[in-house]
């Protein structure tokens, strides 16, 4: 019988913490579809404190039609029966950190931006040395990689609408400053685990009329 009462009181106090938790704290993941610059993913993990301050570190891997492509470039058959699957590309990967302060847009909190900025660590990928040469079912150039790494700085104006409160979507330009250069995309897609508290704010009683 006392096994029984001190099970349910741990079990009792687990849940009232987890509530508690649950309206101060949020952590969520994020998965976005990136289009820009260059078209790639983001995937992330956030967590809020206090509706107002966020973390959130990221991966985002990214490729576009290398910029140094030859005009006279050709894929070759096989590239043309494989829908240019082997043509040169340019690619930009970033592992990233933020910090950020969150606005509401809205009085219910369905609606809000999460200003970010941080540090990253850039990797890119670019084709360079073309050499051609006589090419009908292959390319008609070679080419080597040469991959760079550096730091970057990124700005992460995110506008998140947690329609629930787990799961939301969300849209999110992104510019990262690294070494080579700059990288800009706009990510679409949305946002899935314990977005925001239970509560939302309470609607302003109406005037009564005066008899």
């Amino acid at each position: 019988m006392k096994r029984s009462a001190l099970i349910l009181l741990l079990a009792w106090g687990a849940a009232s913490v987890n509530a508690q938790f649950g309206e101060k704290n949020a952590i969520y993941g994020a998965n976005e579809f990136n289009i820009g610059g260059y078209a790639g993913v983001d995937i992330s993990l956030n967590y809020v404190y206090d509706t107002r301050l966020a973390v959130r570190i990221g991966f985002s891997g990214n490729t576009r039609i290398a910029k140094t492509l030859p005009s006279d470039y050709s894929p070759g058959v096989v590239g043309i029966l494989t829908l240019g699957a082997n043509t040169p590309r340019d690619n930009f990967q970033s592992v990233h950190f933020t910090v950020g302060y969150i606005q509401k847009l809205s009085g219910s909190g369905i609606a809000r931006v999460n200003l970010s900025i941080g540090l990253g660590y850039a990797t890119t990928k670019v084709p360079y040395n073309w050499q051609k040469i006589d090419g009908f079912l292959t390319e008609n150039y070679t080419w080597d990689y040469r991959r760079d790494h550096s730091m970057s700085f990124v700005l992460n104006p995110k506008f998140e609408f947690p329609f629930s409160r787990y799961w939301g979507l969300s849209i999110s330009p992104m510019v990262e400053f690294y070494k080579g250069g700059t990288f800009f995309v706009v990510g679409i897609g949305h946002i899935f685990g314990l977005l925001r508290g239970s509560t939302t704010p309470e609607a302003v009683p109406s005037a009564e009329p005066v008899e």
